[in-house]
């Protein structure tokens, strides 16, 4: 059966993408350029190509149940020892979060999750660990107001020039 490979998130709007995509590239994140800043909801998924459209649903009716609200990203951390991420730690309305994140993670976009849930905005995924501790130390003042206004559908997609890249192919307005 045909699949697509889905994800949900919130997507980081400009003016703070370009500051964030300009930390990323400063870090060494090598997938800069192949997804935009985004805090995930929901980490890649396959769904079936008929259940597409419940998938775009389900993305309303979460949105619709949550009002916007506002987080604080930063300072830097790190999933080390288990992993060479450096990201964005999330703070603020946490619970608006929560709540639009379970409305959201459920069939068709529900998936088994290897690690429990960590909000967090990536800055670098596999990085040197020496890097990840500079980084943590020099960008520890880093804080940035994220509005949350929508949720984004993410589709994967691979390009002629064999790389992966995420792209929106649906959006929710909070609220409704």
């Amino acid at each position: 059966m045909p699949r697509r490979r889905l994800g949900v998130a919130v997507l980081v709007p400009p003016p703070l993408a370009r500051e964030i995509d300009g930390l990323r590239r400063g870090c060494g994140d090598r997938s800069f350029d192949r997804v935009p800043p985004h805090l995930t909801l929901v980490p890649p998924v396959n769904v079936r190509v008929e259940r597409f459209s419940e998938a775009l649903t389900l993305l309303d009716e979460a949105a619709a149940a949550v009002e916007p609200f506002t987080l604080e990203l930063g300072p830097p951390a790190s999933f080390l020892p288990d992993g060479p991420t450096l990201y964005l730690e999330v703070g603020g309305d946490r619970a608006s979060l929560e709540k639009l994140r379970a409305r959201v993670f459920r069939p068709p976009l529900e998936r088994p999750l290897r690690w429990d849930y960590v909000p967090h905005v990536t800055l670098a995924d596999e990085i040197e660990p020496g890097r990840i501790e500079a980084a943590v130390t020099a960008l520890a003042d880093y804080r940035a107001e994220l509005v949350v206004e929508r949720v984004d559908l993410l589709e994967e997609t691979v390009h002629g020039d064999g790389h992966r890249r995420w792209a929106s192919v649906a959006d929710a307005r909070l609220g409704g």
